[in-house]
């Protein structure tokens, strides 16, 4: 009987330490699913701020592409004036040339 009581023992231990690995199994798979679904979470949010990166870089391009037209229209107009002042600057040359001849 003791032999009988023996391997009762036995098989009881090696029952809950089959009922304690499944539990660890159980414990591990729920941290395993928590983990999955951080990581999930993670890349939407990360593909996320790269959309809204790609959007800003955008609208800065937009913008210096607009900074550099009006740089060049304002390099034209200012061409133009300086152009348009020369010509006054040579008429009142000849007008005061002409008043000192007279």
């Amino acid at each position: 009987m003791s032999v009988l009581a023996g391997l009762h023992c036995e098989r009881e231990r090696r029952c809950t330490g089959q009922e304690a690995l499944y539990g660890e199994c159980d414990n591990l798979k729920g941290a395993l699913s928590v983990r999955a679904e951080l990581k999930e979470a993670l890349y939407g949010k990360r593909d996320e701020l790269k959309e809204a990166l790609y959007d800003e870089c955008d609208d800065l391009k937009g913008a210096l592409s607009v900074r550099a037209e009006l740089k060049e229209a304002l390099y034209g107009k200012r061409a133009e004036l300086k152009e348009a002042l020369y010509g006054e600057r040579e008429n009142l040359k000849k007008c005061f040339m002409v008043h000192e001849m007279i």
